[in-house]
């Protein structure tokens, strides 16, 4: 089997059974009181991502370059990144938003609280993954001519093409797949596993049109999917309390919350603060 259909293929859908199998083994932490964000298993499953993506790393240029050849051409593989490309970027934060409006002036507590998970597990993925890319400096694929160990430690600060380690789509994505998941597990079976494929395949072709655009490596996007689905994992557990309380959804609590501001790329970025 070629590099590319060994190892994303199976490294990237595993991170669909993942955050699924974590909701069993912490149901008893999930909906407990309040706590802190993060817990001791939250670190060790970012430690043991990061050791997999660093063997990962191994193959980065080989994968890099199996990418470009499928690329020529009409192939599944690129129709399906094609599909991930157009719900990338503002996709994940749009949809957010959208659930959190709809569940609000419908009056669906779940999907406003959905909504608003998302948007939370987006900021703190967002402000991980964004420091990362800062202090790491690694260089993009399109900018690297193949070589995948160009590191300019610090220089991701403000400089595009060495923004590359992790993929902050990827995380977003997961992001939000993994609340959409978790949130829905008390849903009827149905609902859930529906819910589950749609969100983890619309994150996994995020994540794979991340490398067919050349703009990052496959340690960059796995990475990105470990930080991703934690923060959808904390975000859930500590707010499944809330939920059952019922916690305040109005406009003006998430405004208060909300922050805008421009960016070097002639953009915005939203901030949301869960304090």
């Amino acid at each position: 089997m070629r590099t590319l259909d060994r190892l994303l293929t199976c490294v990237l859908l595993s991170w669909i059974i993942a955050p699924t199998a974590r909701a069993q083994t912490d149901s008893v932490r999930v909906g407990g009181p309040r706590s802190r964000l993060f817990i001791r298993s939250d670190a060790a499953l970012l430690a043991t991502s990061l050791a997999f993506a660093t063997l990962i790393s191994l193959e980065d240029r080989a994968v890099a370059a199996e990418v470009t050849e499928t690329s020529m051409g009409g192939t599944a593989f690129g129709r399906f990144s094609s599909v991930g490309a157009s719900i990338g970027g503002v996709g994940p934060i749009a949809f957010a938003s959208g659930l959190w409006v709809s569940g609000h002036l419908a009056s669906r507590p779940l999907l406003a609280h959905l909504g608003k998970w998302s948007i939370e597990s987006i900021a703190i993925s967002g402000a991980a993954t964004a420091v990362l890319k800062g202090v790491v400096g690694r260089k993009r694929p399109y900018a690297a001519n193949g070589d995948a160990d160009i590191y300019a430690l610090g220089h991701g600060f403000g400089h595009y093409a060495f923004e590359s380690f992790p993929s902050g789509h990827t995380s977003a994505a997961f992001a939000v797949a993994t609340v959409l998941s978790l949130g829905t597990r008390n849903s009827s079976p149905l609902v859930h596993r529906t819910v589950s494929a749609l969100a983890y395949t619309a994150s996994t072709a995020v994540g794979l049109s991340r490398l067919y655009l050349n703009q990052h490596w496959s340690s960059d996007v796995i990475v990105g999917a470990a930080i991703g689905a934690t923060a959808g994992l904390a975000i859930v557990r500590r707010n499944d309390a809330a939920f059952d309380r019922g916690s305040p959804l109005s406009v003006s609590h998430v405004l208060a919350h909300m922050s805008v501001a421009p960016n070097s790329h002639h953009g915005l970025v939203v901030g949301y603060s869960i304090q």
